[in-house]
């Protein structure tokens, strides 16, 4: 009955350490998920700000050289092959009236 109970006791305890571990895990991996997307938001905001001038608009050229810089840090790694291509729809579809700005 001792080695019954020995491994039980065990099997119980261990059970109660992984769960601590898993839940220690969890909030570390939220916490880290959350300063991440907060940290990404306010560098967003900023380079968006820096793109945006003095007149408050982006024309084609910025817009594909920020757009170049993401697709050569694999940031946006689908788009290799047709990058170029993509980034002229996305500023024409962008730029409602047309005048070469957005």
């Amino acid at each position: 009955y001792f080695i019954l109970f020995l491994g039980l006791g065990v099997y119980i305890i261990l059970n109660l350490l992984l769960a601590t571990v898993y839940n220690t895990y969890q909030e570390r991996l939220k916490s880290d998920f959350i300063k991440f997307h907060r940290t990404r938001r306010a560098k967003l905001k900023l380079a968006y700000q820096m793109l945006l001038g003095r007149d408050g608009r982006i024309d084609f050229l910025e817009m594909r050289a920020m757009m170049d810089h993401l697709v050569n840090n694999r940031v946006i790694s689908t788009w290799k092959d047709q990058a170029k291509e993509r980034i002229r729809l996305i500023f024409l579809a962008l730029d409602n009236d047309r005048n070469g700005c957005i």
